[in-house]
């Protein structure tokens, strides 16, 4: 309420005068009579923001990309406090980016605080709650544990943005534990989240750290978010035993991976272990997956690798196809678990309560039943929790201390807002309101690209139903079929599976020319 203080402050600090009642009151009070301005406090602390924009292009206004970042000017040396959040499920890597941003601090004396369980404690109404469920981050607890799985101030998947209640406790609370620059490491709620806080608290500068094993949020140029590498190198190893296994005892395994949105985690891994199928959403033209079409994908490749020889194999299939389903099916499937399938704070199924690699196993062993044939020794296994927390290999130790770098970097730039990229010219800030989807309100999501290469390479791997499968004059080949699978005749056995063929996107190929 004092105009010259407020004008002082502003000519001192060039903080909001929210910050100069609760750090700096004295400073101020002190800049009124005439000190010069703490000048290298604040140099410390806007690091070589200048630099950084002059050394790297990323900072343009291309792909969602800010030049017009909103700026918000940087508080006092002294006055620093940096909060970390985590939210959503674990990856390997969190506590790579944890240690970074702690490293990075602690080197120019700023206070790091931990915030326990992502938003849980922030929306209660309760400060001194939520000042229990911090922990400071000092070098001592956090310079080695980059190369270790979960996440030292652990996580949950409270969403504050449902409830403006909420949402002003969150707000209130940061600003009642002095935090002045928040990095909210996660996915795409948490992103979510990230934004609704830089939108709110106009004096807080929020800088958002991608983080999913899903490999689903739009960063340039295909570059991975953190985890996914190391989940999908975890995940192939153990279908690689898994292949063994199969190959040992001639049978058949249905692994379920994790991926909600985007089936990349479950093509990698399918990938990097060489299984035989691998089933993701991004497949069904228009999402429309049923579970019958499923089951005859697995079901005739099955029939196939047996006319080839080899009567056994895995198929992987992402969790993410449930949510695609009709509700009836997804009813049938969670029937052990529960009447309606339980839905997480952030409205999403909770997939762990769908059994889909099980519902598919029962419902193939009742096909080969009713044929009167062996089922090849069906068995369905779940991956998921087992990548989560794992170590994070050496590619995800280096990227995420740059990620925790790259976004202090952002911070001491005064940017919020914006989430930070790391790609082959440096860090890029990304504004999250440009990557929100106008129609959910939440973070765009990048899912695998069928027509493109890479997917293609994939598919070509894979021992699925071709159209040529079922031409008469193949090689035989669509008579063993049908004897296999005990049709009477070549003819229904094509006319019963002729829709499969068409359940894979297709890219024409030009073909090889001979001189």
């Amino acid at each position: 309420t004092n105009s010259t203080l407020f004008t002082t402050h502003l000519q001192c600090c060039r903080a909001p005068l929210m910050f100069c009642v609760r750090h700096c009151s004295a400073h101020c009070r002190e800049g009124a009579r005439g000190p010069a301005k703490d000048i290298a406090a604040e140099k410390r602390w806007m690091g070589c923001g200048a630099s950084m924009n002059n050394n790297n292009n990323n900072l343009n206004n291309q792909a969602g990309k800010s030049t017009d970042a909103r700026r918000v000017p940087a508080a006092p040396h002294a006055a620093e406090t940096v909060g970390v959040i985590v939210g959503g499920g674990p990856a390997p890597g969190i506590n790579g980016v944890i240690s970074s941003v702690t490293l990075y601090s602690v080197q120019r004396g700023y206070t790091v605080l931990g915030i326990m369980e992502g938003f849980k404690w922030l929306m209660q109404p309760n400060a001194e709650e939520a000042r229990k469920h911090t922990m400071q981050l000092t070098l001592a607890n956090t310079e080695t544990i980059n190369k270790r799985g979960g996440t030292l101030i652990h996580t949950s998947r409270m969403n504050p943005t449902l409830n403006a209640e909420h949402m002003n406790n969150v707000v209130a609370n940061l600003l009642a534990l002095g935090i002045t620059s928040l990095v909210t490491i996660g996915g795409d709620d948490t992103a979510h989240s990230s934004v609704a806080c830089a939108k709110q608290a106009t004096w807080l500068k929020v800088v958002h750290v991608p983080k999913t094993i899903d490999n689903d949020l739009p960063l340039p140029d295909n570059i991975p978010t953190f985890g996914y590498t190391t989940a999908c190198q975890v995940g192939a190893d153990i279908l690689t035993s898994m292949m063994a296994d199969a190959r040992s005892g001639l049978r058949w395994f249905v692994v379920e991976a994790m991926g909600r949105q985007s089936g990349s985690l479950a093509l990698g891994m399918s990938c990097g272990a060489g299984c035989q199928l691998c089933i993701i959403p991004e497949q069904f033209p228009g999402r429309r997956v049923t579970f019958a079409h499923i089951c005859d994908i697995i079901e005739t490749t099955m029939y196939k690798r047996d006319a080839m020889g080899t009567p056994y194999g895995v198929t992987v299939i992402a969790e993410g196809l449930a949510e695609y389903m009709d509700e009836n099916e997804l009813q049938q499937l969670c029937k052990d678990q529960t009447a309606t399938p339980l839905l997480d704070p952030h409205g999403h199924i909770r997939l762990d309560k769908v059994n889909l690699a099980l519902g598919i196993t029962t419902e193939l062993e009742h096909r080969f039943a009713a044929k009167g044939m062996t089922p090849y020794g069906l068995a369905f296994k779940k991956i998921g929790y087992e990548v989560r927390c794992h170590d994070p290999v050496a590619f995800d130790v280096q990227y995420t201390h740059d990620l925790g770098f790259g976004a202090m970097k952002l911070l001491g730039m005064g940017m919020s807002g914006k989430m930070v990229v790391c790609d082959m010219n440096g860090f890029a800030a990304y504004d999250l309101a440009q990557l929100t989807d106008p129609n959910t309100g939440k973070i765009k999501t990048r899912n695998v690209n069928c027509l493109g290469g890479e997917y293609q390479a994939a598919r070509n791997s894979m021992y699925f139903l071709e159209q040529w499968d079922l031409d008469e004059g193949t090689g035989g080949l669509l008579e063993n079929l049908a004897t296999i699978a005990k049709y009477e005749s070549p003819t229904a056995f094509a006319k019963a599976f002729a829709h499969v063929p068409g359940l894979f996107p297709k890219v024409p190929f030009p073909t090889l020319m001979h001189d």
